[in-house]
Order: structure tokens, then C-alpha cells, then sequence
């Protein structure tokens, strides 16, 4: 082979290279859902591949994680880029986190009590003596169950409680060692639906007190999980929702939280569809300060 010839093997070889190099040097980004058997979990892995492929040159990688409070230490220990948290829980960690900032509202979630149709649990108080999770130990999900055992007038010690992910609560509910749980979810969720096609549940609905006592946050607003969100619940349920918010921290480039930003707001819609949640509008989110680069965007519009 002559010198000529070489020149265009070269130049493929250099191709090639810079192909591998272009796929190596990719930005990852560490993106922290939940626990499994939760809506964070659940829809995890769509919402990194949405973000993966409408984001140029990232690559999205869902984390499991305890939820909205493990989320907060993830993301100021830097072991997440990226975390899905309930609004309360996000103001709250922004008050000890200066660094922490919102991306976009995902969807709404409300706190569901979720009981088995054999226990006889029709209301708050009915939760006494029985074996209840009040969801993952240090979860907000616990936080908002211990305030409603408390405005049933019960003491924690009043119930049998566990601290389990939703999907091992459900796995005893089924085998009958747990008779109640504690869930966050969005209505229609596909955990507890598919829960109430494999056994009779009642979805028990909150109190006046409870819901008095958890919407002294401005976070929650009280509302009801529909009518046949499951199957056999044939009136709403009393509940209090609130939102959950993508958050990072001041470190994430702006380019990449503009471009997350657009691809929640035509991608991710089609993504959460799927698992029946309405998605929401890219609104303002109040006690926890946008990402830098979506403050310059919204200057110049």
C-alpha cells in the first residue's frame, strides 16, 4: 500500500476514535427517584430515557433512593444531580441547603391510606392496634402518616407501625401480616391499582383534622382521590395533594436545565400519561428558588 492509500485509512481510524471519544465523554447526570413500589421509582427509568434522548449529549441514570428526604441528602452530598421531592419536602431542605434549586413541576401526589378489605379499617381511629407502615423510616411520607395518627387522637404507640418502601408493605398486605399503609402517590397510581386487582383494599379518606393539620403547610391543599381511582372504590376519598418537583443544585449547567425544562413539558407529558398521571403545568413553583439558567430565560421572554 502506498502513502496515498494510507491517508484514508488514517483519517477512518481518526474518525473513529473521535466517534468513542465523543460517546465517552457524554455528561452523565445521577437522577435520585425512590423507593420501590413507589411513583418515583415507577416512573424513574421513562423519565431518564425521555431526558436522555432530548437532552443533547447526557445521559440520564436513574438512582433508587428512601425518597424526598433521602433525596435532599443525595443531592447536597453530590451523590445526585438531579432528584424528584415533594414540594414540602423541597422547601424545607432549601431553608437548610442554600445551594438547591427547582427545575419544574412534575405532577401531583396525594397522601392515600390504603387499608385491606378483611380489616374492617373504614376510618382513621379503626387504625388502632392494628399493624400499619407508615412508609420509609425518616420518609416524608412517615412525617405527614405520624401527623394523621395524631389527629385521630391516637399515639404512635397506640398502633402496631412499620417503616416499609411501598412495595414490601403491599407484598405483606397481600400475604396478611400487614393490615394498612401509608402511600404518596399520584391518583390511579399503578402500584395500588394493580394492589386492588389482586385483593379487595379500601382507600380510608382523611379526616377534617387530619387534613386541618397537614395543610397548615402551604405545600398541601386539601382535595379527594376520585371515585373508581381502583377498583372497587366506588366513592372519592378525602386527601390532601401536593406537588412534586424536579430539583438539582446551582452546579448543573444552565444548558441542561433549560433543555430538561423543555423535554418535561412535551416528552415526559406522554411518559406520566402512560402511568395515568396528569402532568402539570410548567407554573411557578413558590419557597425554593428556580435554577439560575431558567431565572436568565425568563428575563429575556
Amino acid at each position: 500500500m502506498n502513502k496515498t492509500a494510507k491517508i484514508p485509512a488514517l483519517l477512518l481510524a481518526l474518525a473513529l476514535v473521535l466517534v468513542g471519544c465523543g460517546a465517552i465523554n457524554k455528561q452523565t447526570f445521577s437522577f435520585a427517584m425512590g423507593p420501590k413500589g413507589s411513583d418515583f421509582y415507577a416512573l424513574g427509568e421513562g423519565i431518564c430515557a425521555d431526558l436522555t434522548k432530548g437532552v443533547s449529549g447526557t445521559r440520564f441514570n436513574p438512582i433508587e433512593s428512601g425518597g424526598s428526604a433521602d433525596n435532599a441528602g443525595l443531592l447536597a452530598q453530590g451523590s445526585a444531580d438531579v432528584a424528584l421531592m415533594t414540594l414540602d419536602m423541597a422547601a424545607e431542605a432549601s431553608s437548610k441547603n442554600p445551594e438547591l434549586r427547582a427545575i419544574a413541576p412534575l405532577f401531583k401526589q396525594a397522601l392515600h391510606v390504603v387499608a385491606t378489605g378483611t380489616s374492617g379499617i373504614r376510618s382513621l381511629f379503626d387504625l388502632k392496634a392494628r399493624r400499619v407502615s407508615l412508609g420509609t423510616e425518616g420518609s416524608g411520607t412517615a412525617a405527614l402518616a405520624e401527623k394523621v395518627v395524631a389527629s385521630a387522637n391516637l399515639e404512635l404507640r397506640d398502633i402496631q407501625r412499620q417503616y416499609l418502601e411501598p412495595g414490601e408493605a403491599f407484598k405483606q398486605m397481600k400475604n396478611g401480616s400487614l393490615d394498612a399503609c401509608f402511600v404518596l402517590a399520584a391518583p390511579g397510581s399503578a402500584a395500588i391499582a394493580e394492589l386492588a386487582q389482586g385483593m379487595d383494599i379500601v382507600i380510608v379518606p382523611l379526616s377534617e383534622e387530619a387534613i386541618s393539620a397537614l395543610t397548615e403547610n402551604e405545600a398541601f391543599s386539601e382535595g379527594s382521590i376520585p371515585a373508581e381511582s381502583y377498583k372497587n372504590q366506588n366513592e372519592p376519598a378525602a386527601s390532601v395533594f401536593v406537588d412534586v418537583v424536579a430539583v438539582c443544585t446551582s452546579d448543573l449547567p444552565e444548558n441542561v436545565a433549560k433543555a430538561m425544562v423543555a423535554v418535561f413539558g412535551e416528552k415526559a407529558v406522554e411518559t406520566l400519561k402512560k402511568s395515568g398521571i396528569t402532568a402539570q403545568s410548567m407554573e411557578e413553583i413558590k419557597n425554593i428558588p428556580l435554577h439560575e439558567g431558567l431565572e436568565s430565560k425568563k428575563e429575556h421572554e
